[in-house]
């Protein structure tokens, strides 16, 4: 039956009936509150579902999108993030501050991505469609970077960075601009994509325009939820060598993305704060997103207190 719908959407959409081929995969994708959760009221997380199982919606999603690329390449896209919004406001309870850096800690394909039936697949189209789309038509990359972005969501941000990670190399002004804007370098939610996009970006900018980033880094990180943190955990008063170190840990993971392209005096700076904390470990995305060195009980305790006050200000993090 579904597969029925979806060569009907086809034909439809190569036929020329663009208006009615929508309408049919509107309904047929349409992501919904599962009924066992639905009545946990507005604003409450809810698990989306669709009208069919996780299988057959990623098939259906791959039957379906490529005749609506062709017929309607924007309005495919716009309906894709649509649907993605949608999953997402009800996953998380909101359409802004969503924790799409929990269940999708990489918008790229990655072992540490969480299994997220619905919301996961659709970030996947979401993605890949930009990307055939850029393939295509090359000048379309900044209005697809806007287009994201104007949706607002942290998830629909964390897209148009990882599109300019794949796409950007020939649009240094795309990449400087939201690299050298401080509110993205600042949102641990943004973290992954923004740090890949550094290894790239980093070393075209000019070198005064690095100093600015460099400056950040030398500013060190906002400590006053870090303290919070560490009283509300019954340890007392974190000591001027606490602080200490938690600054050392920010800076070297800040500067572990560019550490091959850092101007000399940086690139002392980055070896002495290896002596001192120790090489970066194993990361694990999203949450822990600060807590690099994972076999340093110590260290893992003093950057998840500053992942989780700056994730979750004001918010109550996912179980599991």
């Amino acid at each position: 039956m579904i597969e029925r719908v979806g060569d009907l959407v086809v034909r439809l959409a190569d036929g020329g009936q663009t208006a009615a081929a929508f309408e049919l995969v509107t309904g047929l994708l349409a992501v919904v509150p599962d009924p066992r959760t639905e009545a946990r009221g507005r604003g409450a997380k809810r698990r989306p579902i669709g009208q069919m199982d996780e299988w057959h919606y990623e098939r259906a999603l791959k039957q379906c999108l490529p005749a609506l690329l062709r017929a309607a390449p924007l309005d495919a896209f716009d309906m894709t993030c649509d649907l993605l919004g949608g999953a997402v406001e009800l996953s998380d309870g909101t359409t802004d501050a969503d924790h799409s850096w929990s269940w999708r800690p990489a918008i790229e394909d990655h072992a540490q991505n969480r299994h997220q039936p619905f919301q996961g697949l659709l970030v996947t189209a979401v993605r890949d469609l930009g990307r055939q789309l850029v393939a295509q038509d090359a000048s379309l990359l900044e209005h697809l970077v806007q287009r994201l972005e104007a949706r607002g969501g942290l998830v629909f941000r964390r897209l148009a960075l990882d599109m300019l990670v794949n796409d950007g190399a020939s649009r240094r002004d795309l990449v400087e601009a939201r690299l050298l804007d401080k509110s993205r370098f600042e949102d641990l939610g943004l973290r992954h994509e923004y740090s890949r996009l550094l290894v790239g970006g980093f070393p075209a900018m000019p070198p005064e325009k690095q100093a600015t980033l460099l400056s950040w880094v030398d500013a060190g990180p906002d400590i006053s939820g870090f303290l919070r943190r560490w009283a509300e955990n019954g340890d007392g008063a974190a000591t001027e060598a606490d602080v200490e170190r938690y600054r050392d840990i920010w800076r070297r993971d800040r500067l572990a993305p560019i550490s091959a392209d850092l101007p000399p005096e940086w690139r002392a700076r980055y070896d002495s704060l290896l002596k001192s904390v120790g090489e970066p470990g194993a990361l694990r995305l999203g949450v822990l997103a600060d807590a690099a060195v994972i076999d340093r009980p110590e260290e893992l305790a003093t950057a998840f207190r500053a992942a989780i006050d700056e994730l979750g200000r004001g918010t109550q993090l996912n179980g599991g």
